[in-house]
């Protein structure tokens, strides 16, 4: 798979789901929540991490200022090639295909963000992960009511 349809596949998908680009991001609001997704180009290989986090709206008076650095609980996509989950989309193995693309992005979208927009979804998001709960600030745990 090369860059230009890797990336057209993901653009794609994320608009069908409700996604707005805004600058290099995209961006979908939810009831509590905003989820912010980008793109980042591995240094070392033709691959690209797909990292995705959420911005609490009430810990935020101006969400203007989105991005994956402003957001309150982060995690990166993965995708399962040859029996292992990794997350980094390799786009010279030969291994990725438009169809493992999509149905990666369909499972990360249908098990952890589209639930997550929510404070309920967001805490069942911190338990699914243990270790989760300790990147996240005081407010959000607080926010939460995770300990």
């Amino acid at each position: 798979m090369d860059k230009t349809n890797f990336k057209e596949s993901i653009h794609q998908f994320l608009l069908m789901h409700g996604f707005k680009k805004q600058r290099k991001f995209f961006i979908k609001e939810g009831v509590d929540a905003l989820v912010v997704i980008d793109l980042q180009k591995s240094n070392f290989s033709n691959s690209y991490y797909i990292n995705y986090g959420f911005i609490i709206t009430q810990l935020h008076d101006n969400n203007k200022n989105v991005k994956l650095g402003n957001t309150d609980i982060n995690l990166r996509m993965n995708v399962f090639i040859d029996g292992k989950l990794v997350p980094e989309f390799d786009l010279d193995g030969g291994k990725l295909t438009e169809e493992i693309l999509k149905s990666s992005l369909e499972k990360e979208y249908k098990e952890n963000i589209e639930p997550s927009l929510d404070i309920k979804g967001l805490r069942n998001l911190i338990i699914k992960y243990p270790g989760l709960e300790n990147s996240v600030s005081p407010e959000v745990r607080e926010i939460l009511n995770i300990q």
